[in-house]
């Protein structure tokens, strides 16, 4: 789901919208967050929080409001 919002190679649901791909990336984080405390294996549970910090990251990103430059332009 979260990327048929912020992907624009696909449906791009948000039409780059910052507010709403922000939002598809909380939501993201979310659910993650929720998934990591049920997995048993320690390496699922990592990977659940490495979406975490994934969408944490991702609101920093000038193209989702926040205030890093694009890659390449750091």
């Amino acid at each position: 789901m979260h990327d048929l919002h912020t992907e624009p190679r696909g449906p791009y649901l948000s039409a780059g919208d910052p507010v709403k791909i922000t939002s598809a990336d909380a939501q993201l984080q979310q659910q993650a967050g929720a998934l990591a405390g049920t997995f048993s294996s320690q390496l699922d549970r990592n990977a659940a929080l490495m979406v975490v910090l994934a969408m944490q990251a991702n609101r920093l990103r000038a193209s989702r409001g926040g205030v890093l430059p694009p890659l390449g332009r750091l």
